[in-house]
């Protein structure tokens, strides 16, 4: 990593901080004689307040005193004061403030802006307080169980990485809400990005916020994002699960090279990567195959079966449920027996929602979506444990040896049923250990940051 954690040092005065100083000093003005004035006169000041500053933090100042004035519920200034500037307030505020606080850090950052979830990660020295609080808006979120610290050429730690994600939607809207505002007049700031929001979302926050985005292929974000936490995360990152489901902490696999990356999210890829090439120093990755039954597949059909609106909604059916329910398996056709006779597993999956087929009227009366739900699940996961299985077989006969398999993607982030599938098919099919990643969905986000790291992307 050379000399690139420098970037840890004690925060400067910012011009954003400048700015928030001179509009509180103006809006404390207007707070002591709000009381004998009428609602008017204080929007006039206010507004005059902050025609130059278009700072979230401060308009939310502002907007309060407005509220004050009028009483509790009182809407947004109107008459001659710029309504817009309030909408944005009222819906969208939190995000712009945490985006404009993010700006001002000094530390390295990586963002990866996918089309479910924003994730970021971010350098800070370790005895410095979080920059963000645990919670923010209405799906911002800093990871705290997952801060960790980075160490320089093997001395003492001298950074903290912090994990921030929220939804991808909610962003959008902020950014659109927030468009009606002037451009931040502060320092230019570049962010190594990846994922579609990158290219989707670059225009609004260089007009908005004055930050550039400086793209970062996907799947190399993912590839570098696991290999900064094997130089990184000795201890601790890597974990399986058990035969009865049990999680087990896990070691870095030895040799590490190749290893298949099975990544999940709204579809699947398979990577096999090789490490890096001893003359141009690239990580050399190979996408060896995928498919589109992922997560966007469970969602979208557990919404016609069960009636799920959301993935929280759809994983807490799924907990709930008994796939053999819906599912006929191989010892419904042939008996225990002829299950041992076949040299098959009697509770391996023979044919998925089979015993749906002599259902008499609505499918709904005899079996409870949460059965439906786990068997879709079922379905969806061990889709990609077949595939993987076959290209894992084919790396271990180029190779002479079973690569590691890591599970990876959002999909599989709080998903522990979807895990023990996989662990319990791989532990079935006499393959080795699936291992997981307590980082796994911030992949993409690592990757961004080491990159801006090992090519010094410049911060202003």
């Amino acid at each position: 990593m050379g000399g690139c954690l420098a970037p840890c040092f004690p925060r400067r005065q910012s011009a954003l901080e400048t700015r928030r100083q001179s509009a509180l000093e103006t809006i404390q003005r207007a707070k002591k004689k709000h009381k004998s004035r009428s609602l008017a006169a204080v929007q006039s000041d206010l507004h005059e307040a902050i025609t130059c500053c278009r700072d979230p933090w401060a308009l939310e100042q502002a907007l309060q005193i407005v509220r004050d004035s009028a009483g509790v519920g009182a809407s947004a200034p109107s008459g001659a004061v710029d309504a817009s500037p309030w909408r944005g307030l009222a819906r969208g505020n939190s995000v712009i403030e945490a985006l404009s606080k993010i700006k001002e850090l000094p530390g390295t950052i990586g963002l990866d802006i996918g089309g479910t979830l924003a994730k970021m990660v971010y350098l800070q020295g370790t005895d410095e307080e979080p920059l963000l609080a645990e919670r923010f808006g209405k799906s911002g979120r800093r990871h705290s169980e997952l801060a960790f610290q980075v160490s320089h050429d093997g001395n003492a730690p001298v950074c903290r990485i912090h994990c921030v994600s929220g939804e991808t939607d909610r962003l959008r809207k902020a950014l659109e809400n927030a468009s009606h505002g002037e451009a931040d007049c502060g320092d230019l700031r570049k962010i190594v990005v990846s994922g579609g929001g990158a290219h989707r979302f670059a225009g609004a926050f260089q007009a908005l916020l004055n930050i550039e985005f400086v793209p970062f292929q996907e799947m190399e974000s993912l590839v570098r994002g696991l290999e900064f936490l094997h130089e990184n995360m000795s201890d601790g990152e890597v974990f399986m699960l058990g035969e009865n489901g049990e999680e087990l902490p896990a070691e870095w696999p030895e040799p590490f090279f190749p290893y298949l990356m099975v990544n999940m999210g709204s579809g699947v890829s398979m990577l096999r990567i090789d490490g890096r090439d001893e003359a141009s120093g690239k990580i050399r990755y190979t996408r060896l195959g995928g498919t589109a039954c992922g997560g966007a597949t469970f969602l979208g059909l557990v919404r016609l079966v069960a009636d799920a609106d959301s993935f929280e909604q759809a994983l807490e059916l799924v907990g709930r449920g008994d796939p053999t329910r819906a599912n006929t398996l191989v010892k419904d056709i042939y008996g225990v027996g002829g299950c041992a006779t076949l040299g098959l597993p009697p509770n391996m999956t023979a044919a998925y929602f089979g015993k749906l087929m002599n259902l008499k009227g609505r499918v709904w009366d005899e079996v409870a979506k949460a059965d439906l739900a786990a068997a879709l699940m079922m379905l969806v996961v061990q889709e990609s444990v077949v595939l993987s299985r076959a290209l894992s077989l084919l790396i271990e006969e180029q190779c002479g040896h079973p690569p590691p398999v890591f599970f990876v993607g959002g999909f599989l982030a709080n998903n522990t049923f979807a895990q023990r599938v996989i662990s319990r098919s791989y532990w079935n099919l006499k393959l080795g250990p699936a291992l997981f990643l307590r980082h796994a969905d911030f992949l993409g986000a690592l990757g961004a940051l080491a990159h801006a790291l090992d090519h010094d992307v410049s911060d202003a």
